[in-house]
């Protein structure tokens, strides 16, 4: 089933069409629940370097960690301007988000629960955020083959999971806002 149109314009990442695996945590309480959407994660190319043609071709128009993993980057930094679709990103994000948070909920048997989703999101030439869809298994870069020399993921699934015990901890013990 194919649920939007085929992106025409896709931004390139060094000639490859590309989308971003982005992090969001959930935390659900018996009153409320609270996302956490992280400003940080994996840019994730196609095969082969993008041309508007050739559909048939997935090496060109399906990115996945497994196609082409000597060009993994992190995002934002590896991103030229990087930084500037951050907030257009967390925007689409936390309207996404308000049709989802309803739907997350915990064990019946626990008083708090959290989960981690990872997000893809594909940006336009025009650096317009297009939300591809909310995985409910994250897909840590973990295989020895997907690993750019310059892709440290030991140290980027650390700040990740700080971020998630953190702001969970301190959501759960009143302890005020984490980045």
């Amino acid at each position: 089933i194919t649920a939007s149109e085929y992106i025409q314009d896709p931004m390139l990442y060094n000639g490859y069409k590309f989308h971003l695996r982005l992090y969001v945590v959930v935390l659900v309480t018996p009153s409320y629940s609270k996302a956490w959407i992280k400003n940080t994660g994996v840019i994730v190319p196609a095969g082969e370097p993008f041309t508007n043609g050739d559909y048939d071709n997935a090496q060109i128009h399906d990115s996945h960690m497994s196609k082409n993993p000597q060009l993994l980057g992190l995002y934002p930094r590896d991103l030229p301007t990087g930084n500037n679709y951050i907030a257009p990103i967390n925007d689409m994000l936390a309207r996404a988000l308000t049709v989802m948070l309803p739907l997350v909920s915990k064990y019946d048997e626990s008083k708090n629960g959290y989960d981690l989703f990872g997000v893809d999101v594909m940006l336009t030439t025009a650096g317009v955020p297009l939300l591809l869809e909310f995985n409910r298994f994250p897909g840590f870069v973990t295989e020895p083959a997907y690993v750019n020399p310059q892709f440290d993921t030991s140290m980027w699934k650390m700040e990740l999971f700080d971020t998630v015990i953190l702001s969970v901890t301190a959501e759960i013990f009143g302890l005020g806002a984490v980045d």
